[in-house]
């Protein structure tokens, strides 16, 4: 199992899952956003990462508006 946090909410997903998965897990309406180019995903470094990557362990990932 890989844990990671989105938006402080921890999530534990298995190996190979994606962001999309652990945002799904996190919170859909924030997936939504993602998805409609409404909100970015940037890593526990402020690096702007794609919803298709893998998760690393203990990362923290953060949705951010863009409006």
């Amino acid at each position: 199992m890989v844990k990671a946090f989105v938006n402080n909410i921890e999530v534990e997903l298995f190996y190979g899952a994606t962001l999309k998965h652990a945002i799904l897990r996190a919170n859909e309406s924030l997936y939504k956003k993602v998805i409609k180019g409404q909100a970015i995903i940037k890593d526990q470094e402020g690096n702007v990462v794609d919803i298709g990557g893998s998760l690393g362990e203990g990362f923290r990932y953060f949705v951010e508006e863009t409006e």
